[in-house]
Order: structure tokens, then C-alpha cells, then sequence
């Protein structure tokens, strides 16, 4: 999966990728686009979150916990 999403970032770069995952196994993936210049947003539990992608994206994951408190329907 981690090579179709970078094959596709190569091809056709996104403006943003958003992964749905707490795996430090996408912490390279991460890297590689975001040098591209692509924007990476990571959704995951606080729980289990990756020490690595907490590093490549400081600022830029949130936490399913979290999600929970934002009304869907106005």
C-alpha cells in the first residue's frame, strides 16, 4: 500500500495526504512527501501513536479521542 500512495505522490502529487494510522512504518513515506511539498495530516489513537510520526509531524496529527468531541451535524 505504502508504494502505491508514494507512486501516486510522485505521478500526481496531492496538496494534502491524509493517513489513518498510528504505524511508524509510514514514518518514511511521510518524509518522502512531504519533501515533495505535499501537506501529511495523520489521524490515529493517542494511545498507540508512532514516537516516529509524532516527530515528522508535530503539529499535524490528531487524535480519534479528539475527533469524538467535534459535533458532525449542526
Amino acid at each position: 500500500m505504502m508504494t502505491a500512495i508514494k507512486k501516486l505522490c510522485t505521478s500526481q502529487p496531492p496538496d494534502i495526504l491524509i493517513l489513518v494510522t498510528n504505524d511508524k512504518d509510514f514514518s518514511p513515506l511521510v518524509e518522502d512527501v512531504q519533501k515533495r511539498g505535499v501537506k501529511v495530516i495523520v489521524i490515529g489513537r493517542r494511545s498507540g501513536m508512532s514516537k516516529k510520526l509524532k516527530r515528522c509531524l508535530p503539529n499535524d496529527i490528531f487524535y480519534i479521542e479528539d475527533l469524538k468531541q467535534i459535533p458532525l451535524v449542526s
